[in-house]
């Protein structure tokens, strides 16, 4: 039980919290399903996040729209926060564009300006709210991508997740001023760390809008400093370059949007959502929440059911898929899957925000990185503790001897997949965590990240991180002022001030050996870095 709602299984777990199918009862035998997202405890330890994180979740709690996932309750039980969300059924954009790439198939153009424009809608609601006297509350999104948009079998299009984003780079920023998130749907203005309004919203929109016309994202790069770069100094391909016949009317929207100069966009969302179903009147373009969820069926397969145990009250489910970002599921096990040449590209209907499977499995994950249960386990109570294995070292950590506190986790709850057996998406948590990330040594660190870029998870990875934690962990690497140097580099090259936090407690490292580099440079190079850090900010 957490307060008054039972928690039935959970659905899927992330960097900020866990989600739980949930069953809330009334007198006179009255119950109903919720979609709960309890925050997880090394977070919910953070004066700071959890300040911002409440501050956030009751401004969400006041936007009531039909384009936007309600928060109809915010719970605080024994040291735990979770927000309460209306049980869903249907696909986040990204799980359904997956499923389109492996079916050979579009989203209907009629249906992509739909749920645009539906997005829009409920942005400019968010962007317009004020409060009871009357002041504009200033509400961002901040994440507006793929993961954070919901269609339900009915059609309906949600926005997920409103405010949770902020209160994620407060953490992240405090620790070594990374911008957590998804790089390529970031404004320019957000990616440069600079004051945000709706427009920059209106932009990650665009960028959405754009994938769904065009089959392709509109910045790419082998990282994501290289598609912050992108975002930040280039413009976009025009769609028609990419679709024969691509409407000149929608193109314009899509450009206008994805401008660079915030005065130059939609200056309301509503703008955008106006010129969108001025488009689709002009093209006769007749689609609705009924053509939408008939679509989202036959993709997905027959429309899912809850099992007899899902509302019996069943133990806990296996390892949960990774990141979720709002509230609801596909069944796994009902939907149908296509065959793909390669494993790590199959896609079937999941939990909101889960990544595509990987080819190998977690038993074999589990083999290579057993340190990893103690740390997803234990949490920042073994940060102290981690910073001492070694990744040189032939003796791993004694599981058997520890089992009864690292599978029960720092909050006395059991950690699934038990010791030994972690998942791929657990190790992508820990090295994407800031505290959790740096309480690994380099060596480790780096295993780590080379292991999940083999199988597949390259992308998962949240690179700006790990070069903030390579600036801040030189001196543990084989050859520190190369590593310190290699850190700069990349950093001197991405226009973004987010580095600021790591670069002013950065120390030049003493040097490595006669196959290090000279480390007399980099002092310079420190300081000249961090007044451009400054001046940018």
């Amino acid at each position: 039980m957490l307060g008054r709602y039972q928690l039935l299984r959970r659905l899927a777990v992330g960097g900020m919290g866990e989600l739980y199918l949930a069953r809330a009862r009334s007198i006179g035998g009255f119950e109903k399903l919720a979609a709960i997202k309890r925050i997880l405890p090394h977070l919910a330890a953070q004066p700071e996040f959890v300040e911002m994180f409440l501050d956030e979740a009751r401004v969400a709690a006041t936007l009531e729209h039909p384009n936007i996932v309600h928060v109809s309750d915010l719970g605080h039980v024994d040291d735990e926060y979770f927000l309460v969300m209306p049980f869903l059924e249907g696909a986040d954009l990204s799980t359904l564009r997956r499923r389109l790439v492996e079916l050979g198939r579009t989203l209907p153009w009629p249906l992509a300006v739909f749920v645009a424009s539906g997005i829009a809608a409920g942005l400019d609601y968010a962007h317009a709210k004020r409060d009871r006297g009357g002041r504009p509350m200033g509400v961002v999104h901040r994440d507006v991508s793929p993961e954070n948009v919901f269609v339900t079998f009915e059609g309906e299009v949600k926005l997920l997740d409103f405010g949770i984003a902020k209160a994620a780079q407060v953490v992240s920023r405090t620790d070594v001023g990374t911008r957590r998130g998804k790089a390529r749907y970031m404004s320019p203005e957000q990616a440069q760390g600079l004051p945000l309004d709706g427009r920059s919203d209106i932009f990650s929109l665009g960028v959405v809008l754009y994938e769904l016309t065009t089959g392709q994202t509109p910045f790419r790069g082998d990282d994501d400093l290289a598609i912050l770069n992108k975002v930040v100094t280039q413009d976009v391909t025009p769609p028609s370059r990419i679709v024969a016949r691509y409407p000149g009317a929608l193109e314009r929207v899509v450009l206008t949007a994805l401008s660079r100069d915030p005065a130059r966009r939609f200056q309301r969302a509503d703008d955008m959502r106006a010129a969108l179903d001025a488009f689709a009147r002009e093209q006769r373009m007749q689609a609705s929440a009924v053509e939408l969820g008939a679509f989202l069926i036959e993709v997905l397969g027959a429309r899912p059911g809850l099992e007899a145990d899902d509302v019996a009250g069943v133990a806990a489910s296996p390892v949960p898929p990774p990141p979720v970002s709002g509230a609801l599921l596909v069944d796994r096990a009902r939907a149908p899957r296509a065959a793909s040449a390669e494993p790590r590209d199959r896609i079937e209907p999941t939990p909101i925000g889960s990544a595509t499977p990987i080819g190998e499995p977690a038993s074999v994950a589990g083999s290579r990185w057993p340190w990893v249960v103690g740390t997803v386990g234990l949490g920042l109570l073994a940060a102290a503790a981690a910073t001492t294995w070694r990744a040189d070292d032939p003796v791993e950590p004694p599981i058997a001897s520890s089992t009864s506190t690292v599978e029960r986790g720092a909050a006395g709850r059991p950690v699934e997949g038990g010791a030994g057996q972690p998942s791929p998406e657990q190790l992508v948590a820990v090295v994407n965590e800031p505290e959790l990330g740096r309480a690994l040594d380099y060596g480790q660190r780096h295993e780590a990240i080379a292991y999940l870029r083999s199988a597949g998870l390259g992308d998962r990875i949240d690179e700006p991180l790990q070069v903030s934690l390579d600036l801040l962990q030189a001196s543990a690497a084989g050859q520190p002022c190369a590593v310190f140097d290699a850190a700069l580099t990349t950093i001197e090259k991405v226009p973004i001030p987010f580095f600021a936090a790591a670069l002013a407690v950065a120390q030049v490292p003493e040097g490595g050996g006669a196959e290090d580099r000279e480390c007399d440079d980099l002092g310079v190079r420190l300081a000249a870095a961090r007044a451009a850090a400054t001046v940018e900010r």
